[in-house]
């Protein structure tokens, strides 16, 4: 029979599921109507990459406070707060015709991406202690399967019209549903010691190399990522000529990999290892990124972005379970600062990735990201041979 704690603690996960599975539908959403966004808000490519750089910079700004106040007065309110920031700023992008007002809407939306980051990876660490990687990658397999599936949606909606503003609302419907579902949950309270809490963390942020290595993976892995959410639509329909509908498809070809690999990694990881996870994410990512975007053929392209995906999928999370395992008193500010990092990364490579695309065209654009790539190799090899040489000092010992 089951008990009500056991009850409850399901509904609390399906509830910060569904918070995860908003974000990747927010997430895509600029990626998956980009042509809309520039004919109507009568831009170029360099301002459309602001959309996805002020979404990265209301979350980055915010998502460390949104971490502090998780540990003190505990994970629901802060993730229902976040859940609140997607929906408006879905109806707001979704709703207006000037272009610098909806960047705003779009910051809005950055703020609640950071606040669902920050207080349900804290939640999902609480409350299964034993377990957090596996149940980090599980809860952001969500986030890849939202990223999957709104562009699909989206597709399918945009071949048969162009009223794009339909695809934001059916979003921020399912933004409205998500929201009342978590009002109705019981959050487990916050035991951080408050003292401890607000002067600590900020002494160990500059003294903690090892989180300085794994902020470095996140600010990377999402820079790059999030440049492909943004502009693999355009590339494929401008560069590759492929149609719309089959345009959004590749697009969710790579967020099928990164569920994918997110759901093997929530098999694996705890008997892999952490930091192998992570050297062997950064070795695959690299090795498909670099076949997605330099092929000549098309099947070779897509193969690749999915693959990319897939290897790309267990570094968030894993990195974040690593970090919360080092400070688990600190987990809500750990995980804030880890997010504003990779907040950085998503705020400032697709917008670079812009103008470089506008400066020597699309695809050379497009391939640049393959830079990003080589130097999350690097760190990652750095921080496995790190771990491989500690083991070897404690073995001697």
């Amino acid at each position: 029979m089951v008990s009500r704690v056991d009850t409850n603690k399901r509904f609390i996960t399906l509830s910060i599921y569904g918070a995860f599975f908003l974000i990747g539908l927010t997430f895509t959403v600029f990626g998956a109507t980009m042509p809309f966004l520039i004919e109507h808000y009568r831009i170029n490519l360099a301002q459309a990459g602001l959309f996805a750089s002020f979404m990265a910079m209301g979350r980055m700004l915010l998502v460390v406070l949104c971490g502090l106040l998780t540990d003190r007065i505990g994970a629901k309110w802060v993730v229902i707060l976040g859940t609140l920031c997607l929906t408006l700023g879905l109806i707001g992008v979704g709703s207006l015709s000037q272009f610098f007002i909806a960047l705003v809407f779009a910051f809005i939306a950055g703020i609640g991406h950071g606040a669902v980051d920050a207080a349900g990876s804290s939640t999902i660490m609480d409350i299964y202690p034993g377990r957090s990687s596996g149940m980090l990658n599980k809860a952001n397999m969500f986030f890849a399967v939202g990223c999957l599936i709104g562009p699909l949606v989206s597709g399918t909606i945009l071949s048969y019209t162009e009223y794009w503003r339909v695809v934001y609302y059916i979003n921020a419907a399912i933004g409205v549903i998500i929201t009342l579902f978590l009002v109705f949950q019981s959050f487990p309270h916050s035991d951080g010691d408050l003292k401890q809490a607000g002067s600590w963390p900020y002494r160990m942020l500059f003294t903690s190399r090892y989180l300085w290595l794994l902020s470095m993976v996140m600010f990377l892995y999402s820079g790059a990522g999030h440049s492909i959410n943004t502009w693999i639509n355009k590339y494929m329909g401008d560069v590759v000529k492929l149609p719309v509908f089959f345009a959004s498809g590749t697009l969710a070809v790579y967020n099928l990999g990164l569920a994918s690999g997110r759901f093997v990694c929530s098999i694996v990881a705890e008997k892999l290892g952490y930091h192998r996870v992570i050297f062997l994410s950064v070795l695959g990512g690299l090795v498909s990124m670099v076949v997605a975007l330099f092929s000549p053929f098309v099947v070779l392209t897509i193969t690749g972005l999915g693959f990319t995906g897939f290897f790309f999928g267990g570094l968030f999370p894993t990195a974040i379970a690593i970090a919360g395992g080092m400070y688990p008193e600190q987990k809500g500010f750990i995980t804030g600062m880890l997010v504003m990092t990779a907040a950085l990364g998503s705020m400032s490579v697709p917008a670079i990735t812009g103008l470089v695309s506008q400066a020597i065209g699309l695809e050379r654009g497009m391939r640049s990201l393959v830079i990003w790539g080589i130097a999350l190799f690097a760190v990652g090899v750095y921080i496995y041979r790190h771990k491989q040489k500690e083991k070897r000092c404690v073995q001697s010992t």
